[in-house]
């Protein structure tokens, strides 16, 4: 159970994060605060458009009359959209791959992308490391 509240602790500090300033400082727990930091510093939020970072973006499918959110999506100065799932650990579970897959439809959809603008990733929080997982509709 403790373990869970941090993932989502971890989630949620993530969630709230400002990637152009990287202030960590709402952040009580010391540990905590230099992890969210680590990965807010990795590579690949360097290339961010900053105005065009949406945290938890939630959206409708209409295939399966169902909703759901994106832990962050955001665009980079290319125009690429990336969509990251964040994990609190491990990030090699194929039903991931799975849902950054419905992620991958809705998002193509809805900003009407070509499949070559669309990036998709995994990230381990706690690890510090993202996954770059391929296009599940390329040839």
């Amino acid at each position: 159970r403790e373990i869970l509240e941090r993932g989502d602790r971890l989630h949620r500090y993530l969630e709230l994060s400002d990637f152009e300033g990287k202030d960590v400082s709402f952040i009580p727990d010391e540990k905590e605060r230099s992890l969210i930091e680590r990965v807010l510093h990795m590579p690949i939020f360097e290339d961010m458009d900053y105005e065009r970072v949406y945290p938890e973006y939630g959206y409708y499918d209409p295939d399966f009359d169902s909703t759901g959110s994106v832990d962050l999506l955001f665009f980079d100065k290319q125009g690429n959209a990336h969509i990251v799932d964040y994990k609190s650990h491990g990030i090699d579970d194929p039903a991931y791959e799975k849902q950054l897959s419905v992620y991958y439809r809705n998002i193509k959809r809805i900003f009407g992308l070509e499949d070559n603008q669309i990036k998709l990733h995994l990230l381990s929080i706690s690890r510090a490391i993202i996954k770059d997982i391929d296009n599940p509709y390329s040839e």
